[in-house]
């Protein structure tokens, strides 16, 4: 018997295979999941939409991520397999408002506008749609299973629990205070790159000579100059091309991030929802902040909001191991009930991963305009010392927490927009182009 492998489609991308033992997976809240299979030829694929349509009407740099350009580009990928428009059958999914909707979720009606788009564009193609299950209050899983061209649909409900099991131990101060103690620690190089960016200290080949000596750092650095995220597919094969080609502020930022995840990332099972989810939130979070940055003109440094979007979370690897043991806990209290985690948080463990951040930064002695965006992303309002680039973290992590389902459990709510948006001198009219900005794929 053929064991079927799963795959999952992150946001604002696609994938296309003609018949396999591999099922594709979409998470979908607010993004549109749009399944295609000829059974003819045995192609199909599953692409996972973002947005309607470029903020700006141009041209964008990731057309996958919207239906008016991304879609013709999943058609036409199928095709180059052998698929015939005629013969494509589609099937729809996603659109909904995840946890407590506000009115700016109704007004907004970003998930109801991506699929009016996808819906006229499969039409004027030809496409029948099959199967449709769009709008709601609940985040579902599509799967396609290709070597059949089986889609569901499911709604990602947890199963019931034992009352025994329903609520996680819950740790003693001194267990949490061993915990963060035994934590294994940023690394010098990490610390001296912190430093290097908030100084502007010059000692770039220093640190390059560091990263050539530490094989797994420089494995983590060349693999995410490759990535499409960073170089557009540079080829990178050396650290000393990579300075080359990233140039000193960029390459700063890699070595940094391959840092933090060979120091405290690991592949963490409570927070995530998928392997090395953790990190990857991370990861996304620290180049929406940095892209949001840039749309602040000079009031944010972008490599400042990098680095407070890559440490913001640190405080869950201390609790992760506690949030494993009562993953549908709180798996279906977030997700399902729409609860606050901060609050489930506090009710379970009498601290929050954002105080035990704090404590972590100022135990790591990081420097402190990182400190309130770590311990207050959150309650950004709370911040004293540095407000914009708290509540610029907190508004990175709202839309990835919307729209880049998949990778790290958390609860954002959208209360506190308005007033982000007021500090960090945006329009409400300004909020598409932030979510654009800020959906990262990683």
């Amino acid at each position: 018997m053929t064991v079927k492998q799963r795959q999952i489609v992150p946001s604002g991308s696609f994938v296309v295979s003609g018949k396999h033992p591999l099922i594709l997976d979409a998470y979908l809240g607010s993004c549109v999941g749009v399944a295609l299979w000829d059974s003819e030829a045995g192609t199909g694929g599953i692409h996972h939409l973002l947005l309607p349509e470029p903020v700006d009407g141009g041209t964008p740099w990731q057309p996958e991520k919207y239906a008016r350009t991304g879609l013709p580009l999943f058609i036409q990928a199928l095709c180059d397999l052998g698929a015939q428009k005629n013969r494509l059958k589609a099937t729809m999914a996603g659109g909904g408002l995840i946890g407590p909707a506000s009115q700016m979720d109704l007004d907004m009606d970003i998930g109801g506008r991506t699929t009016e788009m996808a819906c006229h564009l499969l039409e004027k193609a030809g496409i029948q749609v099959l199967k449709k299950e769009i709008g709601g209050y609940f985040t579902c899983r599509m799967s396609l299973d290709l070597s059949c061209g089986d889609t569901t649909i499911t709604p990602v409900i947890f199963p019931d629990v034992s009352q025994n099991s329903l609520v996680p131990a819950c740790p003693t101060p001194e267990q949490i205070t061993e915990t963060i103690q035994s934590i294994k620690p940023i690394p010098q190089i990490a610390l001296k790159l912190l430093r290097m960016i908030h100084n502007d200290m010059n000692s770039l080949g220093d640190v390059a000579k560091e990263v050539r000596q530490d094989q797994v750092i420089s494995a983590k650095v060349l693999k995410l100059c490759n990535s499409a995220m960073f170089s557009r597919k540079m080829n990178t094969d050396s650290i000393d091309r990579a300075l080359i080609l990233l140039g000193e502020k960029r390459f700063l930022l890699l070595v940094l991030s391959a840092a933090v995840d060979s120091g405290i990332f690991g592949y963490s099972t409570g927070y995530s929802l998928c392997r090395g989810g953790l990190y990857n939130h991370s990861l996304g979070m620290a180049l929406a902040c940095e892209r949001l940055a840039k749309m602040r003109s000079n009031r944010i440094s972008p490599a400042v909001a990098y680095t407070a979007g890559l440490l913001h979370d640190i405080g869950k690897v201390v609790l992760d191991q506690y949030v494993a043991r009562g993953i549908p806990f709180f798996y279906r209290r977030i997700l399902e009930d729409g609860e606050d985690l901060i609050a489930i948080e506090k009710e379970c463990f009498d601290t929050t991963h954002a105080e035990t951040g704090r404590t972590l930064a100022e135990l790591w002695e990081l420097p402190d305009i990182l400190k309130e965006p770590i311990a207050c992303h959150h309650e950004p309002e709370s911040a004293q010392a540095h407000p914009e680039l708290t509540h610029l973290v907190f508004l990175a992590d709202l839309i990835q927490s919307r729209f880049t389902l998949g990778q790290d459990l958390e609860g954002m709510v959208t209360c506190r927009v308005a007033e982000s948006l007021e500090v960090l001198g945006f329009s409400l009219k300004q909020l598409p182009a932030l979510i654009d900005a800020a959906s990262v794929i990683v």
